[in-house]
């Protein structure tokens, strides 16, 4: 009886040794692979070093272009948009002279909002590949006009085959640019439609409310 609990002891003791020696192997596995990813991120970041400049141009560069199809196709203006290497913004009219060049700052309102779109439409495409910008708050510290001017300018980006999401707390800006409608209220999920299945009630002006046009109860969304 002894001898079989001894026995019994190295064999579990072998068991044991075993599977230390199956994990032993396992971290000696993984922690190969992790040195692997390590040094080929390694070569990874010392290339992009080497080519940063010329890929940052090549990017600012196919921005550029893209940026300026659509100022163009939406504005009717054969003017370009220029974003050089210090990432400063310019419009370009026809032209080589260096008088032609408008900065950002001398720009209209409605040209700056219109060039900030366009730019930010193009920047979405070429590093993602989509053709979708994202726009949250976008008139939040704007005037009433220029709210204006950044809503037409949406609606012509949509035009362009742009897919837009736009964030607002501002119901009847929502209403103005989308064809579909997600509300939420308190971080949750209030109500999602199509934006003709949908109308807004405005009691007085104190609180705007959704309504589902085949319910007769309203939906506060914000």
């Amino acid at each position: 009886t002894s001898i079989k609990k001894d026995l019994d002891y190295i064999e579990t003791e072998l068991d044991r040794i075993r599977e230390h020696e199956k994990r032993l192997k396992e971290l000696k596995e993984i922690k190969a692979l992790i040195e692997r990813k390590v040094s080929l991120a390694e070569k990874m970041r010392e290339n992009l070093n080497l080519t940063g400049e010329k890929i940052t141009a090549g990017f600012r560069d196919s921005i550029e272009k893209k940026a300026t199809a659509d100022y163009r196709k939406i504005s009717g203006i054969e003017e370009s948009i220029i974003w050089n290497e210090d990432y400063e913004v310019f419009l370009k009219s026809p032209g080589e002279a260096g008088a032609s060049l408008r900065s950002f700052s001398n720009l209209s309102g409605g040209e700056q909002v219109l060039v900030s779109l366009c730019l930010r439409a193009a920047m979405t495409n070429v590093l993602s590949g989509a053709r979708l910008a994202i726009f949250d708050e976008p008139t939040s510290s704007l005037e009433a006009h220029e709210t204006a001017l950044v809503l037409d300018s949406i609606r012509k980006l949509s035009a362009r085959a742009i897919g837009v999401v736009y964030i607002s707390h501002r119901l009847d800006e929502g209403f103005a640019v989308s064809h579909g409608v997600t509300a939420l209220r308190d971080g949750r999920l209030a109500l999602s439609g199509a934006r003709a299945d949908l109308t807004i009630v405005d009691h007085a002006g104190e609180r705007c409310q959704l309504v589902e046009s085949s319910r007769s109860q309203p939906f506060e969304a914000l």
